[in-house]
């Protein structure tokens, strides 16, 4: 019965922490797999779910050049964040050329099979960074390009059809959160 599985669970966790206890001041190693064990049974007895063994999706909604190397290489090499590098493909390509090139690159980063592929090699999650311009398009005076809603809707559709869960993660807020390359734009001043 449910009831026994339970019981068994709690004892496990209760085996675990006085291992934990007994080990800590002694052999660190064998206390840290007491701590991996103990913790184990927490999460089969409380999440009912299994660990997120996921991958980050950086690069496609919100532009890095490590991630997104080939398209700042292609516009422009020196350019450190979204930001500097949409004002260069502008100035480049104008406001209609970037939108197209953005629009290419958020087609083709990534697909279902991508999707497909996450899924076949055992994760069962995916961190999923964008920018706010994603959800409401850019504020007056932004070179960001937005918005993308359906790119976010496609993906989840995706993760649903795959079995995958999503971590959405809202990783340039208005206004920045930091004034790190990562949110979408690199300000020293911040």
């Amino acid at each position: 019965p449910a009831e026994d599985i339970v019981l068994a669970r709690v004892r496990a966790m209760a085996l675990c922490a006085v291992a934990y206890w007994r080990e800590v001041s002694q052999d660190l190693g064998r206390a840290a797999s007491s701590l991996a064990r103990f913790l184990e049974q927490q999460r089969r007895l409380y999440w009912r779910r299994p660990a997120w063994r996921g991958v980050n999706l950086g690069g496609w909604l919100l532009l890095e050049p490590g991630p997104s190397h080939d398209l700042f290489k292609r516009h422009s090499a020196d350019a450190g964040c979204e930001w500097d590098l949409l004002q260069r493909m502008r100035e480049k390509l104008g406001p209609e050329g970037t939108a197209d090139a953005l629009q290419a690159h958020r087609e083709t980063f990534l697909t279902e099979e991508d999707f497909r592929k996450i899924r076949s090699l055992g994760f069962n999650a995916v961190r999923i960074p964008f920018g706010y311009w994603i959800v409401t398009g850019p504020a007056d005076g932004e070179p960001f390009v937005g918005p993308g809603l359906e790119f976010l809707d496609r993906a989840l559709e995706w993760c649903k059809k795959y079995g995958l869960q999503a971590l959405l993660d809202l990783h340039g807020a208005p206004g920045g959160e930091s004034g790190e390359k990562p949110c979408g734009r690199e300000r020293k001043e911040w």
